[in-house]
């Protein structure tokens, strides 16, 4: 509608008393317009609601008669009890978590309920969260109540797996403390499950607290002149003595002695069954070896872990627990069945190789060494002595012999890992872990911090530049099967030669393909929007690009002593390729 008014509108024109009357009277007839239209469309609203309403109506019809025809709802128990199981977690045990299965199962409807409920399978793994008491506790109502409701819950739990065989993990929900040990909670939570403890064919338990609560954690007058965990083929056990020094000191020989006695207690010197053993924090001494070795049942072992899963006890060296070489050896030695195994090692420069001969496993596929840079030399005769065929991941590995067939390294500080590379070419995955990160002297001429470290400028942008193919494709780049990298801190290369990695590795001609999954947690406020925006068309083919910091990553708060998961243990497949659950395939996808 044309309007003579138009050469001041949208001005800050201020009209006259006979100019406000014309206006006032041109907008009549726009208004009444206006209102006509508003009821039309109020109008047309209500028809529209109406149509609505009654297509909500038959949509609720069509759906709860489509629910009666559905096929899930047609489908066997027997069927459905195989599809709940696949819904457990792979890598920990089930927990009392609503969120997760079985208990989600129960949630969805009546018949899944009670066909969860009466399939055993289920709950025939229970991850039980254990409360850190404080010292001198008396029972108090609003605790004990909360203490006797998991009790009840654990017993309802485990009564519905029947008579099968238990997997059963134990831990405290966040660090304890000397004043508040975990070790009554737990000897309380084991008391109450005395009586199915013989079932358990997988049991993992951390006892944390000062050294004399620990020392004294097992001696449960039920346990006496019996083995309840005889039939358990799989035992995970970290005794955690926290508090001063001194004190660790003093109680060092009885945990000791104590950790003797639970392993005797755990049935490991009259099992036929173990084959996976992971012990932590026991205070072994470091040249004696016969702590282990003296038990026939090691010679069964296909698993046998010595090294702490908390990333925290890697951090500083040495480690509460390392062994000497000597200990190492005679484990190979008497373990011939191993297939995974990790340490921390103290070399000691003790070894007499005339002594130990020439070691060969078979079936020996995955090697962790914890180990000082300045005890390298620990390596020169672990190679020289062992042979291990099929070995397809080691951390960390240095030599040819070995590399032929590596699937999988990880490394951590001080290893120069470049003149290694063409030893490895069938390698997939490469985990650097603070790579370069040491406190060996280097020559003056090398590059360092402001810390007085090396930069390492070698085997960072030099790292990227071996596996980056040139132009003419000579000499050929190494690892030409690497699809996975993740590198953590020290990320002393430049923006260009980790973008040029990637687009290489996807477009030249002498490439044999593109990553697959590459993860950098750079540790310096990184800017990473120029490698973001090299790499965008790469992320859009499918490239798992996941670039972070290393610092101010929030800690999460429990608002429950006892929440479901606090405490939980997960045990990741040390033969997954990437980080979100590949699994080790000898067909390169």
């Amino acid at each position: 509608m044309s309007s003579p008014f138009t050469s001041i509108l949208n001005t800050n024109y201020v009209p006259s008393e006979q100019e406000i009357k014309v206006i006032t009277q041109f907008l009549e007839g726009p208004e009444l317009a206006l209102s006509g239209i508003q009821v039309q469309i109020e109008k047309h609203e209500a028809i529209l609601q109406d149509l609505r309403v009654k297509r909500d109506l038959l949509q609720s019809t069509v759906d709860d008669h489509r629910t009666i025809i559905s096929p899930a709802r047609r489908l066997p128990d027997d069927t459905l009890r195989e599809i709940f199981v696949r819904c457990l977690p792979q890598d920990h045990n089930a927990t009392m978590y609503a969120g997760d299965a079985p208990i989600l199962i129960c949630h969805i409807c009546s018949r899944w309920r009670e066909v969860a409920l009466t399939t055993p399978i289920l709950w025939a793994s229970l991850h039980v969260p254990i409360y850190a008491m404080p010292k001198g506790w008396t029972q108090d109502s609003s605790l004990e109540k909360l203490l006797c409701d998991r009790d009840e819950g654990v017993k309802n739990w485990i009564e519905r797996s029947g008579a099968l065989p238990l997997s059963l993990s134990f831990a405290p929900p966040y660090e304890p403390s000397p004043s508040f040990p975990s070790c009554i909670d737990l000897r309380r939570i084991l008391c109450t499950l005395n009586p199915v403890l013989q079932r358990c064919i997988e049991v993992d338990i951390r006892c944390a607290g000062s050294p004399e609560d620990v020392s004294t954690a097992f001696d449960i007058p039920e346990w006496k002149d019996r083995y309840p965990f005889l039939e358990a083929q799989k035992v995970r056990l970290h005794l955690d003595p926290i508090g001063p020094y001194a004190t660790w000191i003093k109680w060092k020989d009885s945990l000791r002695q104590q950790a003797d006695n639970v392993l005797r207690k755990f049935g490991v010197s009259r099992s036929k069954r173990l084959t996976s053993l992971a012990l932590y924090s026991l205070g072994f001494p470091r040249r004696a070896s016969d702590f282990l070795t003296q038990y026939a049942s090691l010679s069964q072992l296909q698993v046998l872990r010595l090294q702490s899963q908390d990333p925290s006890d890697l951090e500083t060296w040495p480690p509460r627990e390392t062994y000497g070489e000597i200990p190492i050896f005679q484990i190979l030695q008497q373990c011939p069945m191993l297939i995974i195994f990790d340490a921390n090692v103290c070399s000691l420069g003790d070894v007499n190789q005339s002594q130990i001969g020439t070691l060969i496993h078979n079936n020996l596929q995955y090697l962790s060494l914890y180990f000082s840079i300045s005890h390298r030399p620990f390596l020169a005769p672990l190679f020289k002595v062992c042979e291990w065929p099929a070995m397809k991941s080691l951390l960390p590995l240095i030599q040819a012999a070995v590399g032929q067939s590596l699937a999988s390294l990880t490394l951590n500080c001080g290893f120069w890992l470049v003149d290694d590379f063409p030893n490895f070419p069938n390698l997939i995955q490469l985990h650097l872990d603070y790579y370069g990160r040491d406190i060996v002297s280097r020559p003056e001429t090398e590059h360092v911090d402001g810390h007085g470290k090396a930069l390492h400028g070698k085997t960072a942008s030099g790292i990227f530049a071996a596996l980056t193919p040139s132009a003419t494709g000579t000499p050929p780049h190494s690892c030409p099967l690497l699809r996975y990298l993740k590198w953590e801190g020290n990320t002393h290369f430049s923006d260009e030669s980790l973008s040029d990695l990637l687009l290489a590795r996807a477009s030249s001609p002498h490439s044999s393909g593109p990553f697959k999954q590459v993860h950098i947690k750079f540790n310096y406020g990184r800017n990473t929007e120029r490698i973001v925006e090299r790499c965008a068309t790469l992320v859009l083919d499918g490239l798992d690009l996941y670039l972070t910091q290393m610092e101010g990553e929030p800690k999460l708060t429990l608002p429950n002593p006892l929440v479901a998961k606090a405490g939980l243990s997960v045990q990741p497949n040390v033969f997954a390729f990437g980080w979100d659950g590949y699994l080790l395939s000898p067909v390169l996808l």
